[in-house]
């Protein structure tokens, strides 16, 4: 069973799943949740006499669809690593200990979710003052190699496209620094940016 939800619903889709799971079966959380949310989800379904495997996509799904990267933990996720190769995902098991997989997912999605809406709001001041060639030219010399008048493009599309669901994720990334002990105010003004560059849905 695989769940792919919203972060802010995996507790409810893990409490629920838990009622119709039976041992032998796996349930396979591709969400983008904090450490201690997937933990939690865990012990849910390990209730249930089920299994439970945390994933973490590591990259959009677009292009790759089922090959894209995805980290594996928990004590079955190398079992679960072995039924899904031969289907042609991309899994890979990193730990036997559930939260860590989701770590490294969260700790990654704090810079790229970040430098996200860094250069929505750095594209969209330039442009208010008319100044974006200037400001993009500046960019690309400095970082050779990027071109950001397409990255403003690119990284704007993403925003509206998939804003409501990474800022959910920023959330969660934002719980995480939270945990440990590290002011999440960044993280949380990044899931803010995020939610108001989303596109409302029709």
């Amino acid at each position: 069973v695989f769940s792919a939800v919203t972060a802010d619903a995996v507790l409810a889709v893990a409490a629920q799943a838990a009622t119709y799971l039976r041992p032998g079966q796996v349930m396979v959380d591709l969400n983008s949740a904090a450490p201690h949310t997937k933990i939690a989800a865990a012990r849910l379904v390990e209730a249930s006499g089920a299994d439970y495997v945390e994933g973490a996509v590591m990259a959009p799904v677009g292009a790759p669809r089922i090959s894209v990267p995805i980290l594996a933990g928990g004590p079955q996720a190398q079992a679960m690593v072995d039924v899904l190769t031969p289907l042609g995902l991309k899994i890979r098991a990193v730990s036997e200990t559930h939260g860590r997989a989701s770590a490294m997912k969260l700790c990654r999605s704090i810079m790229v979710k970040g430098i996200e809406a860094l250069i929505v709001d750095c594209a969209q001041a330039a442009r208010s003052f008319q100044v974006e060639d200037e400001v993009f030219g500046s960019l690309s010399a400095s970082f050779p190699g990027m071109d950001f008048a397409i990255l403003a493009d690119t990284m704007a599309e993403r925003v509206a496209t998939h804003g409501i669901r990474r800022a959910a994720e920023m959330r969660e990334a934002a719980d995480m620094l939270a945990d440990i002990g590290v002011v999440s105010d960044l993280a949380r003004a990044v899931a803010d940016a995020q939610q108001r560059g989303a596109k409302p849905k029709s």
